[in-house]
């Protein structure tokens, strides 16, 4: 006996986007999954696109080689605020935890991750103001402003399929 599987299903399935939208309080939310390429600095994925939700949770993963000993963040940034946000970085202290914690409470940032060693993970949420591109950077020092850690969810973009 075949099982047919609506295309969508099985492209969410396949990708490190969990596309798992569930009844929430005050109507959809939906888990992403984010990741960091494995060797060097970068976002896996660095671009998500997902239908217009409430809630959004992201659990991010450090998947750095762990004889790197790279930590990464993950930090959604207030749409028109990217840019703030990241020159802000290059005037904090050059040390990972104390980076974190003077943006803590940021009006720049929706949500935010502390700083991560490899094989670390954690869990974030917020509610999207509404539809557009949500930029999320990594908040490490160096990684946003020099080396291009940032990444774009876009809300309210539904998936293609082929």
């Amino acid at each position: 006996m075949k099982i047919r599987m609506p295309i969508a299903v099985l492209l969410c399935s396949l990708s490190l986007v969990t596309c798992t939208p569930a009844p929430s309080e005050g109507g959809r939310e939906i888990l992403i999954r984010l990741g960091t390429k494995q060797f060097g600095v970068g976002f896996d994925p660095e671009e998500v696109r997902i239908a217009n939700v409430d809630k959004i949770r992201i659990v991010f993963r450090n998947d750095v080689d762990p004889t790197w000993q790279m930590s990464h963040s993950v930090a959604i940034a207030v749409p028109g605020r990217e840019q703030a946000l990241i020159a802000s970085l290059r005037h904090l202290p050059g040390d990972d935890h104390a980076t974190h914690a003077a943006l803590r409470g940021s009006p720049d940032i929706l949500a935010m991750t502390g700083s991560l060693e490899p094989g670390q993970s954690e869990a974030i949420e917020f509610h999207p103001p509404g539809p557009g591109t949500y930029e999320y950077v990594c908040l490490v020092p160096g990684h946003a402003d020099r080396l291009k850690m940032v990444g774009r969810l876009i809300v309210g973009q539904p998936v293609a399929t082929r």
